[in-house]
């Protein structure tokens, strides 16, 4: 593996930040709009570098890769016809493999951004796991994650990019 230097890698956080932010505006809209599924697959696309490269358990990462391809999947299926109702099932599930991978590279970022993936981690596993209980009621555990996961990945592009200008 030939890795990135960690501009590169900072550039990628940052990518993935705007993308997700994207989907946001797209997600506030009833049905959700086509185009959001082509971000969706770009935004999960732009993290392959930073699953990579963050320092995260094997077990971590390997989850990050999982969730990346569940959610690729489902976005391509959504773009090819599948309905929506069929397929988010399967990408609450991946939810639960993201946030056991934002645990584990969030667990060597210094305290607040350690902190703000480990609360990441939560509301975005957290709401697939407890979803079929709350039926009916606001994903509040799946609309804190949006901010936080757009905070947190610039969190860590601002890091990355600290340590490329300490570098030179």
């Amino acid at each position: 593996m030939h890795p990135l230097p960690p501009k590169q890698l900072a550039t990628a956080a940052f990518t993935a930040s705007g993308l997700f932010a994207l989907t946001t505006v797209g997600l506030s809209q009833t049905p959700p709009p086509r185009w959001l599924e082509y971000v969706g697959v770009g935004f999960h696309l732009s993290l392959l570098p930073l699953t990579t490269q963050l320092p995260a358990p094997p077990w971590a990462r390997a989850m990050g890769y999982a969730w990346l391809a569940v959610d690729s999947i489902v976005g391509g299926a959504l773009l090819n016809g599948t309905p929506r109702p069929a397929a988010m099932p399967y990408r609450l599930g991946g939810h639960v493999l993201a946030g056991v991978w934002l645990a584990g590279a969030s667990q060597a970022l210094p305290t607040p951004a350690r902190w703000l993936g480990r609360t990441l981690a939560l509301c975005l596993g957290g709401h697939t796991l407890v979803a079929p209980l709350t039926k009916g009621k606001p994903p509040v555990l799946l609309y804190a994650a949006g901010p936080l996961l757009v905070g947190w990945l610039a969190v860590v592009g601002s890091l990355l990019r600290r340590r490329a200008a300490k570098a030179t």
